[in-house]
């Protein structure tokens, strides 16, 4: 049984899953975060000696605890210096039918040049657009009868200056890294309906915010804007004076800011509770300040969209992520706000699949824990389409 351990690093937080999934069932044995705001300062490594020894003692705390060192070590980086290649297979004939063996082997052969890796990093590869005998597919068409094979392959690829800090700290650490993900190429692994095929994916995170687009599953338009967590969270910490930790505290309780009554005496207690009972500012305050910070998000969710009109595409479903776990209830207002009608989902885990099924998470409901659940259901689909 495979041990996974699935750490996404990012510029304010870094978390960490242990799992493994069993008769399709995805268990977690462990999770643990870390602040890594000073080790990872735009998406880079900033501070690698402190990293090497917070990954170290976190490792070793894992081992202890689950009894055996994990044997799959997972890293989903913060990079947003994403890249994609995209071609066209040759024919392939096959006999009949295109079994799983037939396709690893096709497979284990999709690779760039050494010319387009000298100065890039290949993170990973997804095929897509599969033709046997003139008929498409939306997935691998195993076990129909065809002759002629035909698909399409997209390679991420980033500047290796990005990866090669990240990976020097492990192998300093003598632990090896068994794959390395971005969440652009994960995150599809969420998307529900199957017959609509234009999909924007819309990435929250502390500094930055990224805005990818999927048209029949393949990343089409990227985009990366200076405009995050953080500008709001700023704004909190100006008229409250406390630091950028509570004021993310202070922003989960209001989370439910449009459900209930920011006047009410529960709601006061909850932020009394976990805050202070802060008198000199204005509970309504935080409400027009998240209220400003969620018109200039959907503001540039529309010059996206404005911008793939202008080349004839639309949208037909827009999914958000926020490793905060603060944007659930809000999502709502984001979609009145926009310019084009389209169904928003906040990415959660309560309808994970995986081949097509549904995947029972055991002894987990953590919601920010999400691209950490989706990594590790991506690197094991991969490896079970490579054994």
């Amino acid at each position: 049984m495979d041990i996974y351990l699935i750490i996404v690093c990012g510029n304010y937080e870094t978390k960490m899953l242990v799992g493994s999934i069993v008769d399709n069932n995805l268990r977690v044995m462990y999770i643990d975060k870390f602040l890594s705001n000073e080790m990872i300062v735009d998406s880079q490594l900033h501070n690698s000696e402190n990293f090497e020894k917070t990954i170290a003692e976190k490792i070793k705390k894992i081992t202890n605890y689950i009894g055996q060192p994990p044997n799959k070590i997972v890293l989903n980086l913060p990079t947003k210096n994403i890249d994609t290649i995209s071609s066209t297979s040759p024919e392939y004939k096959i006999n009949k039918f295109l079994t799983i063996n037939k396709w690893k082997k096709i497979s284990s052969n999709l690779t760039l040049s050494s010319l387009q890796l000298k100065e890039n990093y290949l993170l990973g590869k997804k095929t897509y657009s599969w033709e046997l005998d003139g008929n498409h597919y939306q997935d691998i068409p195993f076990d129909i009868e065809g002759t002629s094979l035909i698909f399409k392959t997209q390679y991420y690829i980033t500047k290796k200056k990005y990866i090669e800090p990240f990976i020097r700290v492990f192998d300093k650490l003598k632990i090896k890294i068994n794959e390395i993900v971005v969440d652009s190429m994960i995150v599809p692994e969420a998307f529900e309906n199957n017959l609509r095929n234009k999909k924007a994916f819309i990435n929250i995170g502390h500094d930055k915010s990224s805005f990818f687009y999927y048209k029949n599953m393949s990343l089409t338009k990227r985009e990366v804007i200076n405009f995050g967590l953080k500008n709001l969270t700023h704004e909190i910490e100006s008229i409250t004076n406390v630091n950028e930790q509570d004021a993310i505290k202070i922003l989960k309780i209001y989370k439910n800011v449009f459900i209930y009554d920011k006047k009410s005496i529960p709601f006061k207690i909850s932020i009394s509770e976990k805050i202070g009972n802060y008198s000199s500012f204005k509970y309504g305050d935080i409400n027009i300040l998240i209220k400003d910070w969620l018109q200039n998000l959907t503001n540039e969710i529309n010059i996206f969209y404005n911008d793939l009109a202008k080349k004839g595409e639309e949208i037909d479903e827009i999914y958000i992520l926020s490793a905060s776990n603060i944007l659930e209830e809000w999502v709502h207002y984001i979609q009145a706000k926009l310019y084009q009608k389209t169904d928003v989902l906040y990415l959660n885990i309560s309808n994970v699949k995986f081949s097509n099924k549904n995947i029972k998470i055991m002894v987990f409901q953590e919601p920010k824990y999400i691209t950490l659940i989706y990594s590790l259901l991506y690197v094991h689909k991969q490896n079970m389409l490579s054994k």
